[in-house]
This record gives structure tokens, sequence and C-alpha cells, in this order.
């Protein structure tokens, strides 16, 4: 049994019948062209912001290595870098304020959160820039 579907144009007022199987294939139609309009939008999401990390960093000389490795790895995208260490605590606070996307961002800030003893925490302007 071919299961019929009722359509109806409001523009030029015409009905049409469609069976199930071209519905089918209407439906990934619509999904291909949500996915690409997706991708095509992603160009604002990609846009630049800047971030302030605040990092907490407990027996900071087991980690430090580590830490460094991965500061390392995104140095094109940060601007600038402050350390403050508490020796008598055994805690150090670094503050890190970066220029990138939010992938970019996410991505450093989730690489220093893997670290044990780290605590990262970010804030990101509102203001995109190219």
């Amino acid at each position: 049994m071919l299961a019929k579907l009722f359509d109806f144009q409001m523009k030029n007022n015409l009905f049409k019948f469609i069976d199930l199987d071209n519905f089918k294939d209407i439906i990934k139609l619509k999904r291909k062209i949500l996915f690409s309009k997706i991708c095509f939008e992603r160009d604002d999401i990609m846009k630049k912001r800047i971030a302030v990390i605040s990092v907490m960093m407990e027996n900071a000389k087991e980690h430090q290595v580590e830490f460094n490795n991965i500061v390392a790895n995104f140095q094109q995208y940060i601007y600038g870098r402050m350390g403050l260490p508490f020796h008598n605590e055994g805690v150090s606070v670094v503050s890190i304020i970066m220029l990138g996307t939010m992938d970019e961002i996410n991505s450093f800030t989730g690489k220093l959160g893997s670290i044990p003893e780290i605590q990262v925490k970010t804030t990101v302007s509102k203001k995109e820039m190219d």
C-alpha cells in the first residue's frame, strides 16, 4: 500500500500528492540543506575574541613542564601571561590573555584543565574581531 501525503502550497494554491518514498528523499534533502547552512554560518562562529584565562596550579613544580608545553603549543594566540607564585601556600596563579576563535580558546583551556591539580576559569569578550 502506497502511503500518500497531502501538501498544500499557499503561494500558488496547488495541491500535490507525494508518495512516502519521495517524502523520505525530501527529508534527506532538507537535512543536507540544513547541514550546509550550519557549515556556512559557522564563519560567524569562527570570528576571534579576546579571552582572559585564570589558572590555579597546586604543586606547580610537578606539572609546570606539561603546563608550559601546552602554552608553547598555543603561543601564536597568546598575547600576555603573568604568573604569581605563592610559595608558602604551594600554589601558583597564572593569568593568560589570548586572541582566538572559540574553538581555539576551548581547545586551549580544555588541555590545561586536563592537567591534574589545575583549575581553569575563562572569561571571553562579547566583541568579535575579524
